[in-house]
């Protein structure tokens, strides 16, 4: 017993010792799991791995959607551009023309009743140009993808059959002066009261919105052994030149290209007659 006596002591201080070092190390790992991990190490919330996030939702803001007309107005086929601006949608993400009576919100509902659409492909801004449809109120529709998709944005128009009627007399910077007859979009001019005159000019065209596109021809001005040279001069611009024009309100035409040699590029309707007073 005496012997055994000298040897529990060492041994009881090992065991104490490898106790203190057990807790020490038990209290460093708790530290470690509970303390918060540093900026650099913390994970995404969106994994990014082309550039958008989730269908519908935009992980890059781009500005707030918006739709945007220079005018409300317009004619059944006139081009209507829109400007538009939009987060970084999807690819799908669209805008539709959509008659106005349909509710908003729905994309699913608006894709029911789109006549035209576009996809944004990835654009957050820019312009889109459509075809005005049939007369009517219509919405120009922002949506976030053509999967279930949310509207985010809108602007309406109106579309009207004529927009001006041009038949009456028209008098040309230079003095000419035209008779023109619109029958529904179509426009026939006579110009036989012109400057320098070489004989009577006709046209033929079509009016779309506020645009007047002509195609031009000369009439004789007498007859001639050869009426094919009279009537098609290879020198003359006034046989089949094409004239753009601009109707600028009911009573201003501006043209806005080039005009062939010989036809004015500004017209301004001629006042109506006063009328007849009674006879006495």
């Amino acid at each position: 017993m005496n012997r055994l006596e000298p040897e529990r002591g060492p041994r009881l201080g090992l065991i104490a010792v490898g106790l203190l070092l057990a807790i020490a190390a038990a209290i460093i790992l708790v530290s470690s799991r509970t303390a918060p991990p540093s900026p650099a190490a913390a994970p995404s919330a969106v994994p990014r791995t082309t550039g958008r996030g989730p269908v519908g939702q935009p992980a890059e803001p781009g500005g707030a959607p918006a739709l945007a007309l220079e005018r409300t107005v317009f004619a059944p086929g006139e081009p209507i551009r829109v400007r538009f601006v939009a987060p970084r949608y999807a690819d799908d993400a669209w805008i539709g023309v959509i008659p106005s009576e349909v509710a908003h919100g729905d994309e699913a509902l608006n894709d029911q009743h789109d006549v035209s659409y576009q996809y944004l492909s990835g654009r957050t801004s820019g312009e889109l140009t459509f075809v005005a449809p049939r007369p009517g109120r219509w919405d120009l529709r922002l949506h976030t993808t053509d999967r279930s998709g949310v509207e985010t944005a809108s602007v309406s128009f109106s579309v009207q059959p004529i927009l001006h009627d041009l038949t009456g007399v028209w008098i040309a910077e230079d003095g000419s002066r035209c008779r023109v007859r619109q029958v529904d979009d179509q426009l026939f001019w006579l110009c036989d009261e012109r400057k320098g005159s070489e004989g009577p000019v006709v046209a033929h065209g079509v009016l779309v919105g506020r645009t007047a596109t002509l195609r031009l021809a000369r009439i004789p001005a007498a007859p001639t052994a050869r009426p094919d040279a009279e009537l098609r001069p290879p020198e003359d611009p006034l046989v089949g030149g094409a004239v753009v024009l601009s109707v600028e309100g009911a009573d201003a035409l501006r043209a806005t290209e080039a005009v062939p040699a010989g036809f004015a590029a500004r017209w301004q309707r001629a006042p109506a007659p006063a009328p007849a007073l009674p006879a006495k």
